[in-house]
């Protein structure tokens, strides 16, 4: 009896793996730069150090109809070895809050920024999420962003038409006021 119970089940969970929603759409992000807190263009390579900055990322559906399901990608930025958010920012007033929650964490040296897709991000979405940032330390860094297709929390299978366009980076070097 033990065993049938457990074959139906393995059977169930096979089949609605099998069954679910496949959906083919394209997430992209796009070159990232660097303004003043009153929208002046900065050199991302003369960033003064303790100097609050924006840095803006576009974010992209590039497909024309289909949505990005809720629960299927992730934007990781990374914001290198010599930069933080500002303390004073809250991720929670990130422009984008209404598709991705965001959150934060000291990975491997660096603050990592990941924003978790929580409803459907329409398709010829174009948006550019927007971190105040500052210098902390001086030298060269990166800034990395990915747009992962992860599934993570879907039953709807999302397959990326264009996996060349999910990464960018920045350059910066932090210098002294």
């Amino acid at each position: 009896m033990k065993k049938m119970i457990f074959i139906t089940c393995m059977l169930t969970a096979i089949f609605a793996k099998l069954s679910a929603q496949a959906v083919i759409a394209d997430p992209a992000v796009n070159l990232m730069r660097t303004v003043s807190t009153t929208a002046s263009p900065v050199n991302p390579l003369l960033i003064p150090v303790d100097s609050i900055i924006e840095l803006k990322i576009p974010v992209i559906n590039y497909n024309l109809t289909n949505s990005l399901p809720s629960g299927s990608c992730k934007v990781k930025i990374g914001l290198g070895s010599k930069m933080i958010l500002y303390p004073g920012f809250n991720l929670n007033t990130v422009n984008t809050s209404n598709y991705f929650s965001w959150t934060s964490e000291m990975t491997g040296g660096q603050l990592q920024i990941t924003g978790d897709l929580i409803a459907n991000l329409p398709g010829n979405f174009l948006d550019t999420v927007t971190l105040q940032v500052k210098g902390s330390i001086l030298g060269n860094s990166t800034i990395t962003t990915n747009f992962l297709v992860t599934n993570h929390n879907t039953s709807i299978n999302l397959s990326d038409e264009n996996g060349t366009n999910n990464n960018t980076s920045l350059a910066y070097t932090i210098i002294e006021r």
